[in-house]
Parts: structure tokens; C-alpha cells; sequence
């Protein structure tokens, strides 16, 4: 019957995470994506492909990893900034500012939320 699919899409993760420490970023895409593929709603895969698609700058792809996240997990703090981070890239600034702000509504201990999200509210003219 072979491998169950849940230590299949773990066996990838696990790949995925030796690889991007060995910044092999193309190999780890494809261990997300395979992880991805076995099992379409485990969003943790989806976050960590959406982070490595926003460092390789393919940032539509990413964010269309995040809608997909925020679909099936609306509490993902970490998928919001990241969100917000990828908007802010493409300068849009009310986007980001949108998505800071429900990052932080889900925790409220990440200073970072706070940095982008005053760095969105001086892009807009709102200091």
C-alpha cells in the first residue's frame, strides 16, 4: 500500500526544510509543491512555498498560496504579515496595511507587525 499520505507530505516537508538549509531553494519549491499536492488543505506547506516564492520574487504565485491559506485557516497570523510584507513589495500600501492590521488583531506580540504596519500608515500619509 506504500507510505500513508499524511508521512508522505511530512517526508516532504522534512526535505523541504534540508534543502532551503542547504539554500537550495528550487529543490525545497519542489518538496513543497509535492506536499502540497498530497495534501491540498495542509496550509503549513502552502505558508512555508508562499515565504519561498516571496524570496525568489515570483510574488503573484505567493500570494495566491496565501489566499489559499487564509481559506482554509483564517487565524494565521504569520500568513497575513506575510501577505501584508508581499503588498507592500508591490506598493500597495492599504493592502499591506489591511493585512498588518489582521495580523495583529490575531496576537498582538510581534513587534514587526507593528513596525510594517506604521511603515504602511507613513507611506499613506497617515503619521
Amino acid at each position: 500500500k506504500g507510505i500513508p499520505k499524511d508521512s508522505e507530505v511530512f517526508i516532504t516537508e522534512e526535505g523541504a526544510e534540508k534543502y532551503l538549509r542547504d539554500g537550495q531553494d528550487d529543490f525545497a519549491e519542489k518538496c513543497l509543491s509535492e506536499a502540497v499536492e498530497l495534501c491540498p488543505s495542509d496550509y503549513e506547506s502552502l505558508e512555508d512555498r508562499a515565504g519561498l516564492l516571496f524570496k525568489k520574487k515570483r510574488l503573484d504565485d505567493a500570494l495566491k498560496d496565501l489566499d489559499r491559506v487564509l481559506e482554509l485557516s483564517v487565524n494565521s497570523h504569520y500568513s497575513h504579515y506575510l501577505k501584508g510584507k508581499i503588498l507592500m513589495t508591490k506598493r500597495d500600501f492599504a493592502g499591506a496595511l489591511t493585512e498588518f492590521n489582521e495580523a495583529i488583531k490575531i496576537t498582538d506580540s510581534k513587534p514587526e507587525y507593528y513596525e510594517k504596519r506604521g511603515n504602511c500608515q507613513f507611506e499613506l500619509g497617515r503619521y
